[in-house]
Protein backbone atom coordinates (compact mmCIF):
# COMPACT_ATOMS: atom_id res chain seq x y z
CA UNK A 1 0.00 0.00 0.00
CA UNK A 2 1.20 3.28 -0.64
CA UNK A 3 0.52 6.63 1.25
CA UNK A 4 1.28 10.38 0.35
CA UNK A 5 2.86 12.19 2.80
CA UNK A 6 1.53 15.54 1.76
CA UNK A 7 -1.94 14.76 0.34
CA UNK A 8 -4.16 12.51 2.54
CA UNK A 9 -4.82 9.11 0.52
CA UNK A 10 -3.33 5.51 0.28
CA UNK A 11 -4.07 3.15 -2.52
CA UNK A 12 -3.42 -0.57 -2.54
CA UNK A 13 -1.08 -1.77 -5.08
CA UNK A 14 0.09 -5.48 -4.68
CA UNK A 15 -0.57 -8.76 -2.91
CA UNK A 16 0.74 -12.12 -2.78
CA UNK A 17 0.02 -15.75 -2.33
CA UNK A 18 2.05 -17.67 -0.25
CA UNK A 19 2.74 -21.07 2.04
CA UNK A 20 3.57 -19.91 5.85
CA UNK A 21 5.48 -17.07 5.49
CA UNK A 22 7.48 -15.57 2.82
CA UNK A 23 10.90 -15.60 2.70
CA UNK A 24 13.31 -13.13 3.55
CA UNK A 25 14.49 -12.52 -0.01
CA UNK A 26 11.40 -13.37 -2.01
CA UNK A 27 9.90 -10.42 0.04
CA UNK A 28 12.93 -7.98 -0.64
CA UNK A 29 12.68 -8.82 -3.97
CA UNK A 30 8.94 -7.93 -4.08
CA UNK A 31 9.55 -4.94 -2.24
CA UNK A 32 11.90 -3.82 -4.84
CA UNK A 33 9.71 -4.54 -7.93
CA UNK A 34 6.72 -2.60 -6.23
CA UNK A 35 9.29 0.82 -5.39
CA UNK A 36 10.30 0.21 -9.19
CA UNK A 37 6.50 0.22 -10.20
CA UNK A 38 5.89 2.88 -8.09
CA UNK A 39 8.59 5.71 -9.24
CA UNK A 40 7.67 4.36 -12.84
CA UNK A 41 4.34 6.15 -12.31
CA UNK A 42 6.16 8.93 -11.55
CA UNK A 43 5.50 8.80 -7.62
CA UNK A 44 8.44 9.68 -5.33
CA UNK A 45 8.73 7.12 -2.70
CA UNK A 46 10.58 8.49 0.17
CA UNK A 47 10.20 5.93 2.51
CA UNK A 48 9.04 2.53 3.62
CA UNK A 49 7.58 1.41 6.91
CA UNK A 50 6.66 -2.14 8.42
CA UNK A 51 5.96 -3.56 12.21
CA UNK A 52 9.33 -5.79 13.87
CA UNK A 53 7.95 -9.62 12.09
CA UNK A 54 11.27 -11.16 11.54
CA UNK A 55 10.79 -11.72 7.43
CA UNK A 56 10.18 -8.11 7.32
CA UNK A 57 13.68 -7.11 9.32
CA UNK A 58 15.09 -9.47 7.45
CA UNK A 59 14.32 -8.40 4.33
CA UNK A 60 15.25 -4.77 4.83
CA UNK A 61 18.65 -5.73 6.46
CA UNK A 62 19.26 -7.49 2.50
CA UNK A 63 18.32 -4.31 0.90
CA UNK A 64 20.64 -2.30 3.89
CA UNK A 65 23.24 -4.69 2.80
CA UNK A 66 23.06 -4.67 -0.90
CA UNK A 67 23.07 -0.84 -0.71
CA UNK A 68 26.19 -0.99 2.19
CA UNK A 69 28.28 -3.17 -0.85
CA UNK A 70 27.46 -0.68 -3.32
CA UNK A 71 28.47 2.35 -1.43
CA UNK A 72 32.06 0.05 -0.50
CA UNK A 73 32.65 -0.79 -4.28
CA UNK A 74 32.29 3.03 -4.86
CA UNK A 75 34.51 4.06 -1.85
CA UNK A 76 31.75 6.17 -0.45
CA UNK A 77 30.85 6.98 3.35
CA UNK A 78 27.07 5.28 4.30
CA UNK A 79 25.06 4.78 7.24
CA UNK A 80 22.01 2.55 7.51
CA UNK A 81 19.33 4.87 7.99
CA UNK A 82 18.33 3.99 4.46
CA UNK A 83 18.78 2.12 1.20
CA UNK A 84 18.37 2.60 -2.67
CA UNK A 85 16.81 0.82 -5.44
CA UNK A 86 18.25 0.67 -8.40
CA UNK A 87 15.71 1.82 -11.00
CA UNK A 88 17.87 1.59 -14.36
CA UNK A 89 18.19 5.56 -14.76
CA UNK A 90 18.82 6.25 -11.43
CA UNK A 91 18.83 4.82 -7.73
CA UNK A 92 16.12 6.10 -5.16
CA UNK A 93 17.35 6.46 -1.81
CA UNK A 94 14.76 5.08 0.45
CA UNK A 95 14.30 5.32 4.46
CA UNK A 96 13.13 2.64 6.41
CA UNK A 97 10.41 3.14 9.06
CA UNK A 98 8.78 0.85 11.90
CA UNK A 99 5.74 1.30 12.76
CA UNK A 100 5.47 2.96 16.05
CA UNK A 101 2.70 1.81 17.84
CA UNK A 102 3.91 -1.43 17.33
CA UNK A 103 7.42 -0.42 18.45
CA UNK A 104 5.18 1.07 21.52
CA UNK A 105 3.53 -3.17 21.45
CA UNK A 106 7.40 -4.17 21.99
CA UNK A 107 8.55 -1.95 24.56
CA UNK A 108 5.39 -3.36 26.96
CA UNK A 109 5.74 -6.33 26.48
CA UNK A 110 9.33 -6.90 27.50
CA UNK A 111 8.65 -4.36 30.74
CA UNK A 112 5.88 -7.15 31.73
CA UNK A 113 9.18 -9.32 32.69
CA UNK A 114 11.97 -7.20 32.79
CA UNK A 115 12.66 -3.56 34.41
CA UNK A 116 13.86 -0.74 31.66
CA UNK A 117 16.67 1.60 32.81
CA UNK A 118 16.76 5.05 31.17
CA UNK A 119 18.46 8.88 31.87
CA UNK A 120 16.30 11.63 31.36
CA UNK A 121 17.43 15.10 32.42
CA UNK A 122 20.54 13.92 33.48
CA UNK A 123 18.66 11.62 36.06
CA UNK A 124 18.65 7.88 35.80
CA UNK A 125 15.10 5.63 36.11
CA UNK A 126 14.08 2.25 36.46
CA UNK A 127 10.82 1.94 35.19
CA UNK A 128 8.45 -1.31 36.61
CA UNK A 129 5.40 -2.97 35.15
CA UNK A 130 4.89 -4.09 38.91
CA UNK A 131 3.84 -0.36 39.48
CA UNK A 132 1.57 -0.50 36.87
CA UNK A 133 0.07 -3.58 38.31
CA UNK A 134 -0.19 -2.04 41.69
CA UNK A 135 -1.91 1.27 40.40
CA UNK A 136 -4.55 -1.08 38.62
CA UNK A 137 -4.91 -3.16 41.88
CA UNK A 138 -5.46 0.18 44.30
CA UNK A 139 -7.93 1.94 41.63
CA UNK A 140 -10.08 -1.58 41.54
CA UNK A 141 -11.02 -1.44 45.58
CA UNK A 142 -13.92 1.11 44.65
CA UNK A 143 -15.85 0.30 41.25
CA UNK A 144 -18.07 3.16 41.31
CA UNK A 145 -14.99 5.88 41.45
CA UNK A 146 -12.21 4.34 39.12
CA UNK A 147 -9.73 7.07 37.89
CA UNK A 148 -8.42 4.60 35.43
CA UNK A 149 -11.85 3.09 33.95
CA UNK A 150 -10.19 2.08 30.78
CA UNK A 151 -7.91 -0.34 32.00
CA UNK A 152 -8.78 -4.09 32.62
CA UNK A 153 -7.07 -6.93 33.56
CA UNK A 154 -6.09 -7.26 30.08
CA UNK A 155 -4.24 -4.21 29.73
CA UNK A 156 -2.27 -5.07 33.22
CA UNK A 157 -2.02 -8.33 34.98
CA UNK A 158 0.82 -10.10 33.04
CA UNK A 159 -0.25 -13.72 32.30
CA UNK A 160 -4.06 -11.77 31.01
CA UNK A 161 -2.59 -9.01 28.69
CA UNK A 162 -3.01 -9.81 25.05
CA UNK A 163 -0.02 -9.04 23.85
CA UNK A 164 -1.12 -8.76 19.93
CA UNK A 165 -3.25 -5.58 20.60
CA UNK A 166 -1.16 -2.49 20.55
CA UNK A 167 -4.55 -0.01 21.71
CA UNK A 168 -3.81 -1.85 25.08
CA UNK A 169 0.11 -0.43 25.45
CA UNK A 170 -1.05 2.31 24.21
CA UNK A 171 -3.92 3.11 26.51
CA UNK A 172 -0.98 2.00 29.24
CA UNK A 173 1.33 4.47 28.02
CA UNK A 174 -0.82 7.63 28.54
CA UNK A 175 -0.64 11.24 30.19
CA UNK A 176 -3.68 9.78 32.60
CA UNK A 177 -1.83 6.73 33.81
CA UNK A 178 1.52 9.10 34.19
CA UNK A 179 -0.34 12.09 36.24
CA UNK A 180 -2.21 9.47 38.70
CA UNK A 181 0.52 7.41 39.67
CA UNK A 182 2.72 10.30 39.56
CA UNK A 183 0.23 12.03 42.16
CA UNK A 184 0.12 8.88 43.87
CA UNK A 185 3.59 8.60 44.49
CA UNK A 186 4.23 11.80 45.39
CA UNK A 187 1.67 11.55 48.43
CA UNK A 188 3.30 7.84 49.61
CA UNK A 189 0.39 6.33 48.44
CA UNK A 190 2.61 4.49 46.60
CA UNK A 191 6.48 3.08 46.22
CA UNK A 192 7.88 6.46 45.39
CA UNK A 193 9.95 4.55 42.50
CA UNK A 194 6.57 4.63 40.75
CA UNK A 195 7.42 7.80 39.79
CA UNK A 196 10.13 6.51 37.40
CA UNK A 197 7.39 4.50 35.64
CA UNK A 198 5.34 7.93 35.72
CA UNK A 199 7.74 9.55 33.91
CA UNK A 200 8.44 6.64 31.11
CA UNK A 201 4.85 6.37 30.54
CA UNK A 202 4.63 9.99 29.98
CA UNK A 203 7.38 10.25 27.63
CA UNK A 204 5.69 7.83 25.57
CA UNK A 205 2.61 9.42 25.40
CA UNK A 206 5.01 12.72 23.91
CA UNK A 207 6.17 10.16 21.60
CA UNK A 208 3.77 8.57 19.84
CA UNK A 209 0.39 10.24 20.34
CA UNK A 210 0.83 13.77 22.14
CA UNK A 211 -0.42 16.84 21.30
CA UNK A 212 2.05 17.87 19.18
CA UNK A 213 0.89 15.30 16.66
CA UNK A 214 -1.94 17.14 16.22
CA UNK A 215 -0.31 19.46 14.03
CA UNK A 216 1.17 19.13 10.75
CA UNK A 217 4.88 19.11 10.32
CA UNK A 218 6.77 21.40 9.23
CA UNK A 219 10.85 22.57 8.79
CA UNK A 220 10.47 24.86 12.34
CA UNK A 221 7.80 22.67 13.93
CA UNK A 222 8.46 22.11 17.63
CA UNK A 223 8.29 18.27 16.46
CA UNK A 224 12.16 18.61 15.16
CA UNK A 225 12.64 19.20 18.62
CA UNK A 226 10.81 16.51 20.11
CA UNK A 227 12.77 13.60 17.98
CA UNK A 228 16.23 15.48 19.09
CA UNK A 229 15.38 15.37 22.93
CA UNK A 230 13.77 11.64 22.09
CA UNK A 231 17.22 10.37 21.00
CA UNK A 232 18.73 11.44 23.88
CA UNK A 233 16.45 9.29 25.98
CA UNK A 234 16.25 6.31 23.88
CA UNK A 235 20.02 5.99 23.61
CA UNK A 236 20.60 5.35 27.22
CA UNK A 237 17.42 2.47 27.34
CA UNK A 238 18.38 -0.88 28.29
CA UNK A 239 16.61 -3.70 29.84
CA UNK A 240 17.77 -5.13 33.36
CA UNK A 241 16.12 -8.47 34.91
CA UNK A 242 14.37 -7.17 38.24
CA UNK A 243 16.58 -9.22 41.30
CA UNK A 244 20.07 -9.12 39.90
CA UNK A 245 19.46 -5.45 37.77
CA UNK A 246 21.78 -6.92 35.01
CA UNK A 247 21.64 -6.01 31.58
CA UNK A 248 19.25 -8.65 30.00
CA UNK A 249 20.92 -10.52 27.26
CA UNK A 250 20.30 -10.39 23.75
CA UNK A 251 18.81 -6.50 24.37
CA UNK A 252 15.42 -6.40 22.55
CA UNK A 253 15.51 -4.65 19.15
CA UNK A 254 12.66 -3.17 20.02
CA UNK A 255 14.90 -0.34 21.84
CA UNK A 256 17.09 -0.31 18.25
CA UNK A 257 14.18 -0.17 16.10
CA UNK A 258 13.16 3.00 18.26
CA UNK A 259 16.41 5.21 17.42
CA UNK A 260 16.09 4.06 13.88
CA UNK A 261 12.83 5.24 13.42
CA UNK A 262 13.19 8.48 15.10
CA UNK A 263 16.14 9.13 13.20
CA UNK A 264 14.64 8.43 9.64
CA UNK A 265 11.38 10.76 10.26
CA UNK A 266 13.73 13.54 10.05
CA UNK A 267 15.18 11.91 6.44
CA UNK A 268 11.90 10.99 5.20
CA UNK A 269 10.39 15.29 5.83
CA UNK A 270 13.87 16.34 4.18
CA UNK A 271 13.41 14.36 1.00
CA UNK A 272 9.50 15.09 0.81
CA UNK A 273 10.83 18.79 0.48
CA UNK A 274 12.99 17.82 -2.36
CA UNK A 275 9.04 17.57 -4.50
CA UNK A 276 7.19 20.64 -2.59
CA UNK A 277 6.13 23.91 -3.49
CA UNK A 278 9.08 25.21 -2.24
CA UNK A 279 11.84 23.48 -4.07
CA UNK A 280 10.15 24.15 -7.44
CA UNK A 281 10.27 27.80 -6.26
CA UNK A 282 14.26 27.86 -5.54
CA UNK A 283 15.08 25.37 -8.30
CA UNK A 284 12.49 25.67 -11.08
CA UNK A 285 10.24 28.57 -10.76
CA UNK A 286 12.93 30.59 -10.12
CA UNK A 287 14.87 29.94 -13.12
CA UNK A 288 11.59 31.31 -15.17
CA UNK A 289 10.20 35.04 -16.22
CA UNK A 290 7.92 36.27 -14.39
CA UNK A 291 4.67 35.41 -16.52
CA UNK A 292 5.77 31.62 -16.69
CA UNK A 293 6.51 31.54 -13.03
CA UNK A 294 2.66 33.31 -12.28
CA UNK A 295 1.45 30.25 -14.96
CA UNK A 296 3.35 27.29 -14.00
CA UNK A 297 2.12 28.14 -9.98
CA UNK A 298 -1.41 28.54 -10.72
CA UNK A 299 -1.44 25.33 -12.51
CA UNK A 300 0.06 23.61 -9.83
CA UNK A 301 -1.98 25.08 -6.84
CA UNK A 302 -5.16 24.90 -8.89
CA UNK A 303 -5.11 21.24 -10.49
CA UNK A 304 -6.08 19.51 -7.05
CA UNK A 305 -9.06 22.36 -6.44
CA UNK A 306 -12.87 21.52 -8.55
CA UNK A 307 -13.35 24.33 -11.04
CA UNK A 308 -16.33 25.98 -8.29
CA UNK A 309 -13.27 25.74 -5.86
CA UNK A 310 -10.47 27.83 -7.77
CA UNK A 311 -9.57 30.98 -7.14
CA UNK A 312 -7.11 33.74 -8.91
CA UNK A 313 -4.68 36.09 -7.87
CA UNK A 314 -4.57 39.78 -9.60
CA UNK A 315 -1.32 38.53 -11.28
CA UNK A 316 -2.92 35.38 -12.55
CA UNK A 317 -6.50 37.58 -13.41
CA UNK A 318 -3.90 40.06 -15.40
CA UNK A 319 -2.13 37.07 -17.06
CA UNK A 320 -5.37 35.64 -18.32
CA UNK A 321 -6.57 38.91 -20.03
CA UNK A 322 -3.42 39.36 -21.69
CA UNK A 323 -3.43 35.85 -23.11
CA UNK A 324 -7.16 36.29 -24.01
CA UNK A 325 -6.47 39.70 -25.87
CA UNK A 326 -3.61 38.34 -27.97
CA UNK A 327 -5.78 36.13 -29.69
CA UNK A 328 -9.70 34.71 -28.37
CA UNK A 329 -8.84 31.43 -30.05
CA UNK A 330 -5.85 30.50 -29.12
CA UNK A 331 -6.99 31.49 -25.86
CA UNK A 332 -9.87 28.89 -26.24
CA UNK A 333 -7.54 26.13 -26.85
CA UNK A 334 -5.20 26.99 -24.05
CA UNK A 335 -8.72 26.86 -21.94
CA UNK A 336 -9.04 23.26 -22.97
CA UNK A 337 -5.61 22.29 -21.79
CA UNK A 338 -4.44 24.55 -18.73
CA UNK A 339 -6.44 26.23 -15.85
CA UNK A 340 -7.40 29.32 -16.90
CA UNK A 341 -10.46 32.40 -16.16
CA UNK A 342 -13.72 31.73 -18.40
CA UNK A 343 -14.09 33.63 -21.13
CA UNK A 344 -17.56 34.91 -19.68
CA UNK A 345 -15.24 36.14 -16.17
CA UNK A 346 -12.44 37.78 -18.94
CA UNK A 347 -14.88 39.61 -20.45
CA UNK A 348 -16.46 41.07 -17.59
CA UNK A 349 -13.15 42.29 -15.56
CA UNK A 350 -12.63 43.47 -19.62
CA UNK A 351 -15.51 45.64 -19.42
CA UNK A 352 -14.19 47.23 -16.06
CA UNK A 353 -11.14 48.60 -17.55
CA UNK A 354 -11.55 51.77 -19.24
CA UNK A 355 -10.68 51.53 -23.24
CA UNK A 356 -8.46 54.54 -23.25
CA UNK A 357 -6.45 52.87 -20.61
CA UNK A 358 -5.86 49.85 -22.91
CA UNK A 359 -5.03 50.80 -26.75
CA UNK A 360 -2.53 49.15 -28.10
CA UNK A 361 -0.93 45.54 -27.10
CA UNK A 362 2.38 47.33 -26.44
CA UNK A 363 0.14 48.97 -23.40
CA UNK A 364 -1.76 45.80 -22.65
CA UNK A 365 1.64 44.34 -22.03
CA UNK A 366 2.89 47.08 -19.75
CA UNK A 367 -0.26 46.80 -17.57
CA UNK A 368 0.19 43.36 -17.04
CA UNK A 369 3.75 44.08 -16.05
CA UNK A 370 2.47 46.74 -13.77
Amino acid sequence: MIKGITNNFKQPISYTFCESSTKRYDLANQITNVLRAVHLSGLKAVGTICDQGTTNTAAINILINDTKAFYLRQNQKYNDTFYEIDCGIERIKVVHLYDSPHLLKGIRNNLLSKNLMFTINGHQREACWKDIVDLYELDSVTQDIKMLPRLTREHVIPGEVKKMKVKNASQVFSQRVSSILSFLSSKNIMNQKAEDTAILCLFFDKVVDGKIFRTAVKPNSPHHQLWRESLKVLDTMYFVYPVSKERSKPQPSTLKNWVKTIKGLPKCLKAAEKFSDKYLDSKIIGCMTPAAAIFTKLQLRETKNSPKGRRFTLEEKLLCLSLYKQSTKSYQLLSKLFILLARKTLSTLLSQIPSSFISTENDSEKFVRE
